[in-house]
């Protein structure tokens, strides 16, 4: 600061947003991640500012607000399309293809994956391409683009087969469990999706994947008509959702688990889920709508305006 050094500077607010951020203090580190955004750009120095708006992004996705998450790798994006550098396509590109996944737009997943793919330069790892590969698939099997989402499942195999490491073959399971259910082939995605929900055992997965898989499991069980079974997993997946403020998953679990249990006939669950499915209802939808529309908006005019 005396010095009045305003490349280094940024650099140092970074590094203590870093810190902040191991420690656990949210809001602290972002704090500092805009003090070294304000300072990188007075500088001029895009290679810099470039690592902080991916780190600005990656903090708002850890805490689950994935519209300025994507605000963020959109910004990162841009720098990395200036400087030319595939590395950096590829990863903030998939990174905003994974946040849009997470705010339900596919449209725009699809094509921030499918552009960060294309982009993925020759040294990127096999593990890095193998987990952008995965979301992916996933846009497309939402999609219903079942031909092009199985000949990615095909392509994901290969690599988690030169792998071969549980992570690959639970992800395997879950895109291909994904994949049926979209076709409406409920056994197959209850198969599936029961291998990946046992494998959750065998590795380290994360509260927002491990919601996945129980949510799909329980919405595949509760098209069999296994509804005991369905209850289990979706109260799970609806406490999960919660935890980790994915409302709209929450809500949906909730609507479902009413309707389970008006079919077993225990009215008086189905009475006190679907009134929390109702409380969440019209906040959520008017978040979803409002988050999307604003985001979408928002990237667009910026990249006009590059």
């Amino acid at each position: 600061m005396a010095q009045k050094e305003l490349s280094f500077l940024g650099i140092a607010y970074w590094q203590l947003g870093t810190v902040e951020h191991s420690a656990g203090n949210v809001d602290i580190s972002r704090k500092n991640y805009w003090l070294s955004s304000h300072f990188l750009n007075r500088a001029g120095d895009e290679h810099n500012l470039y690592r902080t708006y991916y780190w600005l992004a990656r903090s708002h996705d850890n805490t689950s607000d994935f519209d300025s998450a994507a605000h963020y790798y959109f910004k990162s994006l841009m720098l990395a399309e200036k400087s030319n550098e595939g590395f950096k396509i590829f990863n903030a590109a998939c990174e905003l293809g994974e946040a849009f996944l997470d705010l339900r737009n596919f449209p725009k997943a699809f094509q921030y994956l499918n552009y960060g793919l294309k982009n993925k330069p020759a040294s990127a790892n096999k593990v890095d391409i193998l987990i952008r590969l995965s979301s992916y698939t996933l846009s497309l099997s939402k999609l219903h683009y079942f031909t092009s989402a199985d000949s990615a499942i095909r392509e994901f195999e290969i690599l988690a087969k030169q792998l071969n490491n549980v992570w690959g073959w639970f992800n395997l399971d879950k895109l291909k469990g994904i994949q049926e259910y979209e076709k409406q082939n409920y056994p197959e995605a209850f198969k599936y999706l029961s291998d990946a929900y046992r494998k959750t055992k065998e590795v380290a997965v994360d509260n927002p994947d491990l919601k996945f898989i129980v949510f799909n499991l329980g919405k595949a069980e509760f098209e069999l008509e296994k509804y005991d079974s369905a209850i289990v997993h979706l109260t799970f997946a609806s406490q999960l959702s919660i935890s980790i403020k994915a409302l709209v998953d929450a809500m949906e679990a909730d609507l479902l688990l009413s309707n389970a249990f008006q079919l077993i006939n225990k009215q008086d669950s189905a009475l006190k889920y679907f009134q929390r499915y109702s409380s969440l209802k019209e906040s959520v939808f008017h978040w979803k709508t409002k988050m999307i529309t604003e985001v979408s908006t928002r990237y667009e005019s910026e990249k006009k305006n590059r």
